[in-house]
């Protein structure tokens, strides 16, 4: 397939992934969310050649991190928040106990559509707010200059690792990636059918990301 092709398939297949979650997080459903990690966690190795391993496996909800690579130093953590409170809390105890062992920082992986609020709280060096918060177009960009550089085989791993754990015959939670909570929670009041002709009727079913090739 071609570039735009690949990167509308892509675009949707991640938009479908965080419309899930957003979809469960309104309802309190947070099963999803664990399992995020572990895709975060391959997807994140593959595109960027990370060594991450999810923390969470020898000790569940490991306090600011998620995810760990001591070969490149380097830490993730996974949310859906978009808060400042999310941020400095998770940066705070970061900072005090697990720089020594990630000297290259931590990173976000927002997987939310809504804006990211930093606040006024004053940051430490060590986490930069323009480059250390990773969102679906962050992914994106990243994916299409892989694309460019004619690694193929990363592509199609990427491709493949995200059509096996999200599926490719997802047609309705996309269009969740379009509704704010309260939005949501009013629409999974109605039977699944129902959901659809709503969902379908009312909110445009257009490329999940508004990616420029």
């Amino acid at each position: 397939m071609n570039k735009q092709e690949y990167i509308h398939k892509v675009s949707e297949l991640l938009g479908t992934w965080i419309a899930k979650i957003r979809l469960n997080t309104a309802l309190d459903f947070y099963d999803i969310n664990k399992v995020a990690e572990d895709l975060s966690c391959n997807l994140l190795n593959v595109i960027y050649d990370l060594e991450l391993y999810n923390l969470n496996k020898d000790k569940p909800n490991h306090p600011a991190i998620d995810l760990g690579d001591k070969t490149n130093k380097i830490a993730f953590q996974i949310t859906s928040r978009t808060d400042a409170k999310k941020f400095h809390e998770n940066i705070k105890t970061f900072e005090t106990d697990y720089y020594g062992t990630y000297l290259n920082g931590i990173r976000f992986l927002v997987l939310n559509a809504e804006e990211i609020k930093f606040g006024n709280y004053k940051y430490p060096s060590l986490f930069n707010k323009k480059d250390h918060v990773l969102t679906d177009k962050t992914l994106i960009q990243k994916i299409s200059e892989i694309y460019d550089s004619e690694d193929f085989i990363k592509t199609d791993k990427i491709l493949a690792l995200l059509e096996h754990e999200i599926g490719i015959k997802e047609t309705i939670t996309k269009n969740y990636f379009f509704l704010n909570k309260e939005q949501t929670v009013f629409f999974t009041q109605f039977g699944i059918d129902k959901i659809e002709k709503l969902t379908n009727s009312i909110i445009p079913v257009i490329l999940i990301l508004n990616f420029q090739i």
